[in-house]
C-alpha cells in the first residue's frame, strides 16, 4: 500500500509510553514511514520541553516504543488502521 503523504502534515500517529513520546511521519514520494522518539521534561523556570536524549530510566520505555512504532507500520502499510 502506498501512503501519500502532504507537506507539512502532521505525524499519522502519536503515543506515549512512560515519558517517551513516539510520532510516526509519513516521508518522501514512496509513502516511506519514519519514526521520532522525545522525552517530555520540564525547566527550572517551569515551561516544558523536549529532548530526544534518553536516560537509562527512560531505555525500557524507549523499546517498547520502538517495537509498537514497528507494528504501527506494517499495519499501516497493509492497509489495516
Amino acid at each position: 500500500m502506498t501512503i501519500t503523504p502532504k507537506k507539512g502534515s502532521p505525524p499519522i500517529d502519536k503515543f506515549k509510553i512512560g515519558r517517551v513520546n513516539c510520532s510516526i511521519w509519513c516521508n518522501g514520494d514512496g509513502g516511506h514511514l519514519n519514526a521520532t522518539y522525545s522525552v517530555s521534561y520540564k525547566k527550572d523556570d517551569n515551561s516544558w520541553s523536549e529532548t530526544n536524549s534518553f536516560g537509562r530510566n527512560d531505555l525500557p520505555a524507549l523499546v517498547c516504543a520502538a517495537s509498537m512504532a514497528l507494528q504501527r507500520m506494517m499495519d499501516l502499510e497493509k492497509g489495516e488502521s
